[in-house]
C-alpha cells in the first residue's frame, strides 16, 4: 500500500504558494518521513524553476493541473486571485492508495499525522478546532446559526476506494451547483470554499452531524485568523 501527502498550490498576485508547498514538503519529510506530491499549475512551476532550480527533488510527483475556479477576494485591502477548488479532485489525482491532504500553511511540528495511516476508514475529516488566541468563532462550528455543521477541508485522510470516491463525486456536484446549494444552506460568504463544499457533502451523505458517513480526526485543529 502506497502512502503519501498531497498538496495543492497555486501562486497569485500576493503570495508565493509554491514556496509554501516546498517548505511543507520538507517538513513532512523531516517529521513524518513520507513522500509528498504537488498539484499545481504551469505558472507556479515556472516561478519555482526560475528561483529554486532543484525544487522538484523535494517532491515525489508534480501533477500539473490548471485551476478549476478563479475567484477574486480582498485581503489586507488588496485584490487577489483565489485558487481553492481543485481539492475536490484529490481522489482522481492522488498517486497513493492512502492519502493525507493538508493546506500548505499548516505548520507541521510533530509526527501526529502519521496516526492516520493504515486506517480501516475510507474517509477521515476534521470537525474540531480551536483558536490559538482563544477566539470564539461560531462560523467554524456551524456555517451559520440556522444551518449545518462546519467541517474543515484543511486536513483530511482517505483511502482510494469506491466509498471515498462517492464523497468526492458528491463534492463535484456541490461545486457545480454551488449557487443553489449556497441559497439552500444559507451560506453567507459568496466565495466558494472547500470547507463549505465538505460541509454540504458530509451533511447530505451522513445526516446533520456528518459523522455517520465519515469518521472524524480524533484531535483538535489549532488555527489562527491573524
Amino acid at each position: 500500500m502506497t502512502q503519501g501527502f498531497l498538496l495543492f498550490s497555486y501562486n497569485n498576485e500576493q503570495f508565493n504558494y509554491g514556496k509554501m508547498a516546498l517548505w511543507s514538503a520538507r517538513r513532512i519529510r523531516q517529521y513524518l518521513n513520507k513522500p509528498t506530491s504537488l498539484v499545481t499549475d504551469r505558472s507556479t512551476i515556472r516561478s519555482l524553476d526560475e528561483t529554486l532550480p532543484s525544487w522538484k527533488n523535494d517532491f515525489d510527483q508534480i501533477i500539473e493541473v490548471e485551476s478549476l475556479t478563479k475567484q477574486k477576494r480582498i485581503l489586507r485591502d488588496q485584490s487577489q486571485t483565489f485558487h481553492n477548488v481543485n481539492r475536490i479532485m484529490s481522489w482522481d489525482l492522488t498517486p497513493y492508495d492512502e492519502t493525507v491532504v493538508i493546506d500548505t500553511d499548516v505548520v507541521i511540528q510533530t509526527d501526529q499525522l502519521n496516526k492516520l495511516w493504515n486506517n480501516s476508514q475510507d474517509l477521515i475529516v476534521c470537525d474540531k478546532s480551536a483558536s490559538i488566541f482563544e477566539e470564539q468563532i461560531r462560523e467554524f462550528e456551524f456555517i451559520n446559526e440556522a444551518s449545518i455543521k462546519f467541517f474543515w477541508a484543511t486536513v483530511f485522510y482517505f483511502r482510494k476506494t469506491e466509498q471515498s470516491g462517492v464523497f468526492f463525486d458528491y463534492c463535484k456536484w456541490v461545486k457545480e451547483n454551488y449557487s443553489w446549494n449556497r441559497k439552500l444552506f444559507a451560506i453567507p460568504n459568496p466565495l466558494i470554499r472547500n470547507d463549505y463544499i465538505w460541509s454540504i457533502a458530509l451533511h447530505q451523505l451522513g445526516g446533520q452531524t456528518g459523522v455517520h458517513w465519515a469518521q472524524t480526526i480524533p484531535w483538535t485543529l489549532p488555527f489562527s485568523t491573524a
